[in-house]
């Protein structure tokens, strides 16, 4: 699995020239992530069925499974968007 260190590795080995260009692959990149994330239906971290929204509490999106009942918040869901903000 290819970690930020190793990112950071690679960009800096990168010739100057170069930095515009791989800006715009990597943002291009992220965007794409974020769709599939918008697009996907989050799954239950417990019985890993479909999950549908449950409000939010403390601006935490909350989900709530269909099919075993348990509730849980975003940051659970290990998709890459819950991992991008610290709680306040």
């Amino acid at each position: 699995m290819t970690t930020l260190k190793d990112l950071i590795r690679l960009v800096k080995e990168l010739p100057e020239d170069s930095f515009e260009q791989a800006f715009g692959l990597m943002n291009s990149m992220k965007e794409a992530a974020e769709q599939v994330c918008a697009t996907a239906p989050v799954l239950c971290v417990h019985c890993n069925k479909k999950a549908v929204k449950n409000g939010k509490k403390d601006n935490i999106q909350q989900y709530l499974c269909k099919s075993c009942g348990k509730s849980f918040s975003q940051r659970a869901t290990n998709q890459p968007i819950s991992q991008l903000h610290q709680r306040a």
